[in-house]
């Protein structure tokens, strides 16, 4: 017979019962419930991690790099004006202003930076991003179903919904709720029943839990501290609903071991694996909406799936892609206060389309 875990509630065959149909797909969810809480586990661990690089360097980088930035462009700006400054030199000093003011504005919101950006680009700052944001609210909508422009359900409530008149003396009639048929009724009763299933075994787990557990039964002042951090967890599971926590509780202080598992009723099987259905099911979605909302964030596609620890690897990346760029700045700055040096520089760069938007970097 293969060894086994005995810390695990994954239910081991016997050569002379094999598993049961719903025995295997229970060891199939508890498997899967297992990477996917490890994976959250990583994220968990991970964002606390880029929360406090951006607050500590990236942020206070991006700010200084937006400053040079900014009087980076209004010494081109002054450079633009002078005498000497040849047309296609305007040209060019006037696309630069155009990108340094959008560096400025991915940062942040600079009416002296708009003004510029506005002034050379021969455009309208605020109405290219009114545009860009209905053309990302329209894709998240058409691609996955995400609508910025969605108020409130509580707003929507409230000015849109019909408002029932509980004043007789209005003699507005009340609408009667539509008479379901026999077959609706029925299934309604079933899923009713199911549903109070379903609650009745993560009950009966977490009556089992409590009786044992409870710290005011104890009397043993360190047992009684243990018993009450394990009677929040309990507690705590309970309160979401989820019962692979309180199974693992059960395995844990030792209630029932994994032999238990196997002597388990088949109808109380059955629920258990509807139990653990919901909750994959759950953490899929979460996990979706950590990789989707950074996918946003980063400028990739919402389709593309990445591990959390990448996120480290890219800041540190766009962290020192900011080192480069605040270097460059400085030495652009030196640059266009002397105007022989302005020249030599501008005869070097070559006039450029402006690239089609994407996603700015989120970092």
């Amino acid at each position: 017979m293969p060894s086994s875990d005995k810390s695990s509630l994954v239910i081991v065959p016997n050569p002379l019962s094999p598993l049961s149909k719903d025995q295997t797909a229970f060891n199939a969810l508890i498997k899967k419930i297992k990477r996917r809480r490890e994976k959250l586990a990583i994220w968990q661990a991970v964002l606390p991690q880029v929360h406090q690089q951006v607050m500590d360097n990236l942020l206070p980088l991006q700010q200084t790099l937006a400053d040079l930035q900014l009087e980076l462009a209004i010494a081109l700006d002054a450079a633009y004006m002078a005498k000497s400054t040849t047309k296609t030199e305007k040209r060019k000093i006037a696309n630069l202003i155009v990108m340094s003011t959008e560096m400025v504005l991915a940062f942040r919101d600079d009416a002296t930076a708009k003004s510029l950006y506005n002034l050379y680009a021969k455009t309208d700052f605020d109405e290219e991003e009114a545009e860009h944001m209905a053309e990302m609210t329209a894709i998240l909508k058409e691609s996955l179903g995400i609508d910025l422009n969605e108020m409130p359900p509580d707003f929507v409530d409230e000015h849109h919904s019909p408002k029932k008149s509980h004043r007789r003396d209005e003699g507005v009639a009340q609408s009667a709720p539509r008479k379901l048929s026999a077959r609706e009724a029925a299934k309604a009763a079933q899923r009713e029943a199911e549903e109070k299933q379903l609650s009745q075994s993560i009950r009966d787990v977490f009556r089992k839990l409590v009786s044992a557990l409870h710290p005011d039964r104890e009397r043993d002042l360190a047992e009684k501290e243990r018993k009450t951090t394990l009677m929040k967890r309990v507690n705590d599971a309970y309160e979401k609903g989820n019962l692979l926590q309180l199974l693992e509780l059960q395995l844990e202080v030792e209630q029932i071991d994994q032999d238990h598992m196997a002597t388990v009723q088949p109808e109380r099987l059955k629920h258990y694996i509807k139990i653990f259905r919901e909750q994959l099911k759950d953490l899929e979605e979460e996990l979706k909406g950590l990789e989707q909302d950074w996918a946003l964030r980063l400028g990739l596609s919402p389709w593309v799936r990445f591990e959390p620890d990448h996120l480290l690897m890219m800041l540190q990346q766009d962290i020192a892609g900011i080192k480069m760029q605040t270097a460059e700045t400085r030495m652009q700055l030196n640059e266009v206060g002397d105007p022989g040096r302005l020249k030599a520089l501008l005869k070097q760069l070559k006039l450029q389309r402006r690239p089609v938007d994407d996603f700015d970097d989120f970092f």
